[in-house]
């Protein structure tokens, strides 16, 4: 299931600062774009790394008056051969969320597979981060990832992405129904809870049935003949593509991009550009900015 996420920065930091400036703290959730899954029989892409101040996380202070750069990650790309790691998600030289890792085909070690997430068989938190911000995709033991160790291989093809509540899961036989993605994380900062970064399920093999995409917008793995899924918008971003099944030329599906959010108290305004990046004010009163595409955001005295 879901957890409520809570993953805050391991410290502060602060931003277009000079001695005795203003400064607004400012809570954030920083979602990375997910990685795609691979091809035949392939693993399931890793969720794109999620970290979060709210609630009960470090805050971060930014100058007021001074324009903060956002970059939202986009989601890997999906094909029958390689695919693509996800985009990294930062608030300017603040936070930095890493994009979920490529799967690649069969069950073979991918160089981008390690990530926020990572794709089957590969170390998720990439960063390093404590909490950490994301999962391992699935494999026998994932009490052997570490920073030393980025792939332990699986029993079969097939493993599941990670995603940033759970790890993937691995298939136990190179004949066995295909592992699901990991769960994605449940969070709070808008006031409206919302499940995001769901890892993407393992391709199946022959008749067998692909795995399931985790909660959180993870794509399911492709059944016989069918490519994986892409990952869902439903999971509001972050979420890994689905493994392709083990029918020659079948391709994994395609990641989904980040979001990242920004939120002050009721003291403050936030005004975004693009001007199309919705601003909006919580219930209780605190002003926000919800970025799906990458702008830049300023705030001022309310």
């Amino acid at each position: 299931m879901p957890i409520l996420a809570s993953l805050g920065a391991a410290s502060a930091k602060a931003f277009g600062l000079t001695g005795g400036a203003a400064v607004a703290t400012v809570d954030y959730l920083v979602i990375a774009g997910g990685g795609a899954g691979g091809g035949q029989r392939g693993q399931g892409g890793g969720a794109g790394g999620a970290r979060t101040s709210f609630p009960g996380g470090t805050q971060i202070d930014v100058g007021i008056g001074t324009p903060i750069t956002v970059t939202v990650g986009g989601g890997g790309a999906g094909g029958p051969g390689q695919n693509d790691a996800g985009g990294d998600s930062v608030i300017d030289s603040l936070i930095t969320s890493n994009g979920g890792g490529g799967a690649t085909s069969g069950s073979g070690q991918s160089p981008v597979g390690v990530g926020g997430s990572g794709a089957g068989s590969h170390r998720g938190n990439e960063g390093d981060f404590s909490p950490a911000e994301g999962n391992p995709g699935g494999s026998p033991d994932p009490s052997q990832f570490g920073p030393g160790t980025d792939f332990v291989p699986g029993t079969g093809f097939g493993a599941g992405g990670g995603g940033a509540g759970g790890g993937g899961s691995n298939s136990p036989s190179p004949t066995a129904a295909a592992g699901p993605g990991g769960s994605g994380s449940t969070f709070t900062i808008t006031g409206s809870p919302f499940t995001a970064a769901g890892g993407g399920g393992g391709g199946a093999h022959g008749g067998q049935s692909g795995g399931s995409g985790g909660p959180g917008g993870g794509g399911s793995g492709g059944g016989e003949n069918n490519p994986g899924d892409s990952a869902s918008s439903h999971g509001s971003g972050g979420g890994g593509g689905g493994g392709g099944p083990s029918s020659q030329h079948a391709q994994g599906g395609a990641g989904s991009g980040g979001r990242v959010v920004v939120r002050t108290p009721s003291d403050f305004t936030i005004t975004a550009t693009p001007p199309s990046i919705p601003t909006t004010d919580h219930p209780g009163g605190d002003s926000m900015a919800d970025f799906t595409q990458s702008g830049t955001f300023t705030i001022e005295k309310a």
